[in-house]
């Protein structure tokens, strides 16, 4: 009987099988760590998120009014203040709607 040789299609499917099961157990075990992670921080940062998401919204409103007393427009994808004659933002590219904000065309 002659002996298997290592890079014989039963050895590399075997080695295939091992290394598959190493890297969903890997992957098992670093999405537990992320989702007790992610508790975590809920858990501190709870009390504090009405407050955080009021602040987004004053921050939001405010770059809408100097947007609109400098005839800008505010891009929606990344709130960046470009000037109203540009049909694109400036930051990330995305096409501006003067229409819908500060600016005017």
């Amino acid at each position: 009987m002659q002996d298997k040789e290592p890079n014989c299609p039963d050895s590399i499917r075997k080695n295939a099988t091992l290394a598959e099961a190493e890297v969903f157990e890997l992957e098992s075990v670093l999405n537990q760590c992320y989702c007790a992670l992610g508790k975590h921080i809920c858990e501190i940062s709870g009390s504090r998120i009405a407050e955080i998401n009021a602040l987004v919204d004053n921050l939001v409103s405010a770059k809408l009014k100097l947007a609109e007393l400098r005839e800008e427009v505010i891009c929606s994808g990344c709130l960046t203040a470009n000037p109203a004659s540009h049909l694109f933002c400036g930051k990330c590219g995305r096409p501006l709607d003067s229409e819908t904000n500060g600016g005017t065309t």
